[in-house]
């Protein structure tokens, strides 16, 4: 009995056939070597000039899945150092961007609640050299602004 093949696998093989890529194995800036480094499932493509478009890019970034097809990641006109950006950018199985979006959340959350806390602290600290001097009129600098205010005190006897 023959094997069904699933409609993903034969578009696949199509898109495969058509775009006719040629394997690149390395490149002047080592970007190559970088993404199998970076996932040894990583195959760049080179596009064959006989099948393709003057509308198609001329790099593919493949991965080659557990079914062991070749599957696009991405398609790129120049083969530098953005494509690793972008990669590391799309890889969310190494990346966890929720937890990282968490994290700098997370620090933008308590240095405001450290900034609060020191003018706070600061301007308590005012507070308190007003109400200890002995003198009529204060004029005080607030510490985290730079304003000057005077305070004038009603003193009853």
């Amino acid at each position: 009995m023959g094997h069904i093949r699933g409609v993903d696998d034969i578009v696949g093989e199509r898109l495969n056939h058509l775009a006719g890529g040629i394997s690149v194995s390395d490149d002047v800036l080592g970007v190559v070597r970088r993404l199998q480094e970076y996932d040894e499932n990583i195959v760049v493509q080179f596009a064959d000039p006989d099948q393709a478009d003057f509308t198609d890019a001329p790099y593919r970034i493949m991965e080659r899945c557990p079914d062991q097809q070749l599957r696009v990641i991405m398609e790129v006109w120049k083969l530098d150092a953005s494509v690793l950006e972008r990669l590391y950018a799309l890889d969310t199985q190494k990346l966890d961007v929720l937890a990282r979006i968490d994290k700098a959340n997370q620090a933008i959350v308590l240095g405001e609640k450290r900034r609060y806390q020191d003018e706070t602290r600061a301007l308590s600290e005012m507070a308190a050299d007003v109400l200890r001097s002995p003198k009529d009129t204060y004029t005080a600098t607030n510490p985290v602004t730079g304003e000057s205010h005077k305070f004038t005190s009603i003193r009853r006897r």
